[in-house]
């Protein structure tokens, strides 16, 4: 009767095993899964990365060239500010000095 109670007893040790084992397998499957689901988000935040990483250097090449571009726009205005300035004060000196002496007299130009 003893080999009997050990022999019930190593099956239902064995039906245990088995059964441990195959919720060992599902859950080997289901890290595997989420194992493969982490791989590929790596993989699209890597890529996202990338694409990230290759916006911030365009932006740097744009800001770049719009300080360089303002830098021509304010020489340019600079430039082009003295240009005018004299031949308009020239103007606006004989224009006064033409005010202050009445008897010279403008005629209208007729076509």
């Amino acid at each position: 009767m003893n080999s009997f109670a050990v022999g019930i007893i190593n099956a239902k040790s064995f039906e245990q095993l088995e059964n441990f084992i195959s919720e060992l397998k599902k859950l080997n499957e289901e890290y595997q899964k989420q194992n493969e689901k982490i791989i590929k988000q790596n993989n699209q935040l890597k890529e996202l990365h990338e694409q990230l990483k290759d916006k911030a250097d365009e932006l740097e090449r744009q800001r770049i060239k719009a300080v360089e571009l303002a830098q021509v726009k304010s020489e340019f205005l600079a430039s082009m500010s003295h240009e005018l300035r004299t031949p308009l004060i020239s103007i606006l000196g004989l224009t006064e000095l033409l005010i202050k002496d009445n008897s010279v007299v403008i005629k209208p130009k007729t076509v």
